[in-house]
Parts: C-alpha cells; sequence; structure tokens
C-alpha cells in the first residue's frame, strides 16, 4: 500500500504533470493479476506410484520397517533398484 502511494507521489511530482489515476488503477491492477498467474503456474507435486510389493521387497532385504522401505522408494521416485543401491551404500 505504502509503495503505491510513493508511486503515484512521484509520478504526480514530476514535471508537475497528474497521472490518469484509472490508468495507475490499470497498471497496478495488471502487475497483480500478472503475480498471481505466476503462483498459479507453479509446477505440482507428482504423484508416484509405488506398488505394495517394492514395499515389502525393501522391508524384507534390508530388514527395515514398511514404512522406512516406502519413504526409501519415494527418495527415489518409486525406482526399486535405485532404493536398493542407495540402501546398500548405507
Amino acid at each position: 500500500m505504502e509503495n503505491k502511494a510513493q508511486m503515484n507521489q512521484s509520478l504526480q511530482s514530476s514535471e508537475g504533470s497528474t497521472l490518469d489515476s484509472s490508468k495507475l488503477k490499470g497498471t497496478m491492477n495488471f502487475d497483480q493479476n500478472n503475480e498471481t498467474e505466476s503462483v498459479q503456474t507453479k509446477p505440482v507435486a507428482t504423484v508416484i506410484k509405488i506398488e505394495k510389493a517394492d514395499i515389502q521387497l525393501v522391508s524384507d532385504e534390508y530388514e527395515i520397517t514398511l514404512e522406512q522401505a516406502e519413504v526409501a522408494l519415494k527418495e527415489n521416485k518409486g525406482d526399486l533398484i535405485a532404493t536398493l543401491k542407495m540402501l546398500l551404500r548405507k
């Protein structure tokens, strides 16, 4: 709000001219709409499909809980081989 007032004041004081308030409001609304659009275009979290059999396999092979196995698979985007390699390195 303070920036709008400062912008309006500086525009009015430059060379003694005044700015059409409807143009100023239109410009400010345009900027706000662009900010809203950029927020809406951010990528949405992707859904990772993890098979229950993969969770069970990781849990059995590394003797970890099903929850730990699921987290490990999610960290590797559901890639079973990458998950097994990661857990092997730990």
